[in-house]
């Protein structure tokens, strides 16, 4: 077992809180996921609503870690410009038997973010399917109508600056 003392047992457990974080957002996109293949408006709307807040909790786990980061990177008195003091950076001074659980802790944070990014293209995938079956859907019934979509095809917003809705919500976290 590793002893880690004060402020490393804290670092492991930002890291570990994270881990769970990611955990609870992949629940909420497999939560949408289901919403959007059994075209549940209210689920759907409400697996959004959750979505945002979830990101926005992963994204004050973040800035209190990165926090935490500089304030030890100081404290350690790391040398280098404060764009450079990285979680990465700062285990490399962690206790040597404690290296090896954060080297592993800090791929896992870094493959649930891609893995997560993943999952949301996936449902923005399912999303605009569903939007163009509605759209379809209405053409049938009124051939006549002109279809004023605010959303392109691929997922953008029509006119935007190329950024996708979706990814908004985790890009803040």
């Amino acid at each position: 077992m590793i002893n880690l003392d004060g402020e490393w047992a804290d670092l492991a457990a930002m890291l570990r809180k994270e881990i769970a974080g990611y955990g609870r957002l992949f629940a909420v996109l497999e939560g949408q996921r289901t919403h959007l293949l059994q075209r549940d408006l209210e689920g759907i709307l409400q697996a959004n609503s959750d979505l945002e807040l979830q990101a926005d909790a992963l994204n004050s786990f973040r800035i209190e870690r990165i926090g935490y980061v500089a304030e030890l990177c100081r404290q350690y008195s790391l040398a280098g410009a404060e764009h450079e003091w990285t979680v990465k950076r700062l285990v490399t001074i962690a206790p040597y038997e404690a290296q090896v659980m954060f080297q592993s802790i800090i791929t896992e944070v870094e493959r649930l973010i891609l893995e997560s990014s993943r999952y949301l293209k996936r449902n923005q995938m399912l999303l605009r399917r569903a939007h163009d079956f509605g759209q379809s859907f209405l053409k049938v019934l009124n051939p006549d109508l002109n279809s004023s979509s605010a959303y392109q095809r691929n997922g953008f917003v029509a006119g935007s600056s190329g950024r996708a809705v979706a990814s908004n919500y985790l890009k803040r976290a």
